[in-house]
């Protein structure tokens, strides 16, 4: 949005219910009042609901309709709304305008569509156009409410309160996820302004993971694009993870693919103990399935993950693969042990291609392969030394290119 108001009103993210006011029926001065009607409401809800979190109500002139159609207004709010404000609203405005109003089906809010703010409920007081338009001059007194005469039942609204015991972490860990299952567009961004500081801190979340970690596991692209505005990625967890080595450790359900390309730069990045994002991804061991998670082995090899890194222990991402799988499941992780083995075959078989032959294309498209050195060639074909798995071939014949 370019409005100067931009980070302060809320926009639902997906299609929200709309109050349809039909201006034919509606005379010329009833309509110069609808925004005082509207305002006029909008005060009543802040002092009846001095706990409504942030939300805007947006509005739409002269909406496009059928041929032989009515003019409409259309009236639509944010996600903090509860679902009965609409047909309050309705209520409101139809006793003085003498005609019912409908709550229709759903449409999506956008600023550059013809949408506007009409007014905005935040610190308990209900504000206009122009106190959007001037925020920071708006009358930032405290609201006067009376307890005893609220007749909104806040709970029905905002659901149970919190209990107040938990740690500053934890608190800090579900403001983030909340910001995340916003419904509204601009709270995350406000939320990861306000905790900019802190944001790279693994002492300030729980179980010392950053937001960026949490994201990342969580498949949440969006999220992850937010932060990498505040955090680089490669911040590492209290277990010195990275974000994409801490969304294959978790290995969650939810889609990866775009998250693990978004974060492809650390893709050969390693834990303390050398481990890649791509060892955890292929693991059966210490996984109740005894699977490794295959799609995302595929992800994070397409992704450019190298195949052959050893880690402090000696193994690779096959290794990882194969080791300490149950006895009462020996092929439980079979499709990832398959996958990789074939993948490291092509590796190393274009590896060793690459260092003992040459080739070029002669004038009638055939391939020509000689070796760089005969002898040195005859040497590693007759050594195992050079080669993460021992492939043998012939001595008098090159060995065929994956894929002839």
């Amino acid at each position: 949005m370019s409005q100067p108001y931009s980070t302060i009103v809320r926009t639902p993210k997906a299609a929200v219910a709309y109050l349809a006011v039909d201006l034919r029926t509606i005379s010329p001065d009833t309509q110069a009042n609808l925004s005082k009607l509207i305002g006029e409401f909008a005060d009543l809800w802040a002092y009846k609901t001095p706990q409504q979190r942030p939300a805007t109500l947006w509005m739409k002139d002269n909406w496009a309709t059928e041929v032989g159609s009515s003019p409409e207004l259309h009236l639509a709010g944010s996600s903090k709304l509860p679902h009965g404000f609409l047909h309050q609203l309705a209520d409101h405005i139809s006793r003085r305008v003498e005609t019912p109003l409908r709550v229709k089906g759903h449409v999506i809010i956008e600023a550059n569509d013809d949408w506007h703010p009409i007014c905005h409920w935040q610190d308990g007081k209900a504000w206009s156009w122009n106190d959007l338009q001037h925020w920071s001059d708006r009358d930032q007194s405290p609201a006067a409410h009376d307890p005893s005469s609220l007749a909104i039942d806040q709970d029905v609204y905002f659901g149970d309160r919190e209990p107040k015991h938990y740690s500053a972490q934890q608190l800090n860990t579900r403001a983030f996820k909340t910001a995340c299952e916003s419904g509204d567009k601009e709270d995350l961004g406000e939320h990861l302004q306000e905790q900019r500081y802190i944001l790279g801190n693994t002492e300030a979340y729980e179980n010392g993971n950053t937001p960026l970690h949490l994201a990342a596991a969580a498949g949440d692209l969006e999220a992850c694009e937010a932060l990498l505005r505040f955090v680089p990625d490669n911040v590492l967890n209290e277990r010195q993870q990275t974000p994409l080595i801490y969304l294959a450790d978790i290995r969650g359900k939810h889609p990866h693919g775009a998250v693990v390309s978004r974060l492809q730069s650390t893709v050969d990045f390693t834990d303390a103990k050398g481990r890649t994002a791509l060892m955890y991804a292929a693991r059966g061991a210490h996984v109740r399935s005894r699977l490794g998670h295959l799609t995302l082995v595929k992800a994070l090899l397409s992704a450019g993950a190298e195949i052959t890194t050893i880690d402090s222990d000696g193994l690779t991402a096959l290794g990882w693969a194969k080791k300490d799988l149950s006895l009462a499941k020996p092929d439980a992780n079979s499709e990832v042990v398959d996958y990789l083995q074939r993948h490291l075959y092509q590796v190393e078989m274009e590896r060793f291609f690459r260092t003992h032959y040459t080739h070029h294309f002669n004038t009638k498209g055939v391939m020509q392969i000689e070796p760089v050195n005969r002898s040195s060639l005859l040497t590693a074909l007759n050594s195992a030394k050079g080669l993460t798995d021992v492939v043998e071939c012939p001595p008098a014949q090159p060995p065929t290119l994956p894929g002839e």
